[in-house]
């Protein structure tokens, strides 16, 4: 499983870089059709609208720290992290699942303010 974490853990760097943002072809294949995200202003996203959202998305760096996986069970992954953009501080928590034994998709992000 350490294998995956390290996968995982650099497709979720990746999703938060900024040039991700502007390939959405490479969002889409690493958002699970059926995604979720709960966001830190509690609003509800689907794939869609995080694709179309990050498309316009202004430059900026997300660091990403103190990240954490747990196998919730063979093809599902937990990680949980902390992150920092423009001075906004967040708790995040995503669920990726592996799909037909091969491919590693985000099915669910969750951030939460912090102070």
């Amino acid at each position: 499983m350490k294998d995956a974490f390290t996968l995982i853990e650099k497709l979720e760097r990746e999703i938060a870089t900024q040039s991700i943002s502007k390939n959405s072809a490479r969002l889409n294949q690493l958002l699970a059709d059926d995604f979720q995200e709960f966001g830190k202003s509690g609003k509800i996203y689907s794939k869609d609208q995080i694709v179309a959202m990050l498309s316009d998305a202004a430059p900026g760096k997300i660091e990403m720290s103190n990240l954490k996986f747990k196998a919730l069970a063979g093809d599902v992954v937990l990680v949980t992290y902390q992150s920092s953009s423009n001075g906004i501080n967040a708790n995040r928590s995503s669920i990726w699942i592996r799909r037909d034994g091969v491919k590693w998709q985000l099915l669910h992000h969750q951030g939460t303010l912090r102070e």
